[in-house]
């Protein structure tokens, strides 16, 4: 297991530092886990308020409904290749994906008459969404990690993260200083770093219970009173 994980590391640690390619067409294509996000010379996506990145539908629930999710509530996120608008309606939160067509203009998924320069644009006047996207929600300076310590108290995870430092090939020294920062928002978060937490911080939850069969599973909700919308 001590040997998968140092092996692990290493292939992070490579990955890191190969994460950026150019093309011929002066665009820099950025890639990780679940992004490819292709970013020209001067583009105005990172300035963007509302703009989360690379986070996933669950991710921007999460962050949605913290915030009540009133109708027209929305942010913009990446997905894969693609853009994804998702909105605030009637107490859910829809997600719709915008596709980068290959000059340069987007469209929404499934109606592909109405074309666009650039999402911002689609947002502002794109017909067919369930309501109009008035309110954008703000994304902290440095953009936002995916919460998935679920409000869990930071200096936990900052406990955690040395502790397991050995696990993952790293010194403490080392884990130290990566995260000697905000662990909600930061601009300067390591990519190592990002992928561990993203990889282990579910390991923390008090929901987590390692390997179970299905039986198991059942067994474990069933003895502590099955109600709606209890999971482990």
């Amino acid at each position: 297991m001590a040997m998968e994980k140092h092996v692990m590391v290493n292939q992070l640690k490579m990955a890191a530092t190969t994460t950026t390619a150019t093309n011929n067409n002066n665009k820099t294509t950025v890639a990780n886990e679940n992004c490819y996000v292709t970013q020209t010379p001067g583009t105005i996506l990172e300035s963007l308020p509302y703009y989360y990145g690379c986070i996933t539908r669950e991710d921007a629930e999460w962050i949605l409904y913290d915030e009540c999710c009133p109708d027209g509530m929305y942010l913009l996120r990446e997905s894969g290749n693609d853009f994804v608008l998702s909105l605030c309606h009637h107490n859910s939160v829809l997600h719709y994906r915008i596709n980068k067509l290959s000059n340069g203009n987007v469209v929404l998924q499934g109606l592909p008459n109405q074309t666009f320069q650039s999402p911002m644009e689609l947002i502002e006047t794109v017909d067919g969404l369930a309501c109009k996207p008035t309110r954008p929600l703000r994304a902290p300076f440095g953009k936002c990690l995916p919460p998935i310590h679920w409000k869990m108290n930071v200096e936990t995870i900052r406990e955690q993260l040395l502790q397991r430092a050995p696990n993952w090939g790293l010194t403490i020294d080392e884990m130290r200083e990566n995260i000697d920062c905000d662990l909600h928002f930061s601009p300067t978060f390591s990519p190592l770093i990002r992928s561990l937490i993203i990889k282990s911080m579910h390991e923390l939850q008090p929901w987590y219970h390692f390997r179970l069969s299905r039986l198991e599973a059942e067994k474990r909700i069933e003895s502590s009173g099955h109600l709606d919308g209890k999971f482990l």
